[in-house]
């Protein structure tokens, strides 16, 4: 195979994964709790900053997931309960993003049952060959440009 084919073999199995996964992934947040992968990735956000605040734009740029339209996306989480928003005192046009304690309650339930979603899905691997994928991942993601 030659160089170039192997790239492209390479982002060929990279994207059906991908695909794969999140469509799974998303129809069991939807199944088992009225969520989508998207929201469920901005509640992931919170979690891993460990703040319960961000501006839109860095919740926007950190966003796994596509985020689609991000307005409506939070209007109805707001909705929902699951976050609010506030105007900054300093600056009217900037916007934050506030996790409320039903998203926390919500994102811990979901967070166990996607880490083990996924622990299934990769359980025909082998775990020294699923710690031997994470590093050339890892190696791909460093050889393309760090960008999160």
């Amino acid at each position: 195979m030659s160089k170039s084919s192997t790239s492209l073999s390479i982002w060929l199995q990279i994207a059906k994964i991908s695909a794969q996964i999140e469509q799974d992934v998303n129809g069991k947040l939807r199944e088992n709790y009225g969520q989508s992968l998207t929201r469920f990735d901005v509640l992931s956000q919170f979690i891993r900053t460990g703040d319960d605040e961000m501006s839109v734009g860095a919740l926007s740029r950190e966003l796994i997931a596509s985020s689609g339209n991000i307005s409506r996306l939070l209007d109805r989480m707001e909705k929902d309960g699951l976050l609010r928003r506030t105007h900054s005192k300093t600056d009217r046009r900037s916007v934050y993003v506030h996790i409320t304690k039903a998203g926390h309650e919500l994102f811990a339930a979901m967070a166990v049952d996607h880490h083990d979603w996924i622990s299934q899905m990769l359980k025909g691997l082998p775990q020294t060959r699923q710690s031997q994928l994470n590093e050339l991942l890892k190696e791909l993601q460093m050889a393309i440009g760090p960008n999160k």
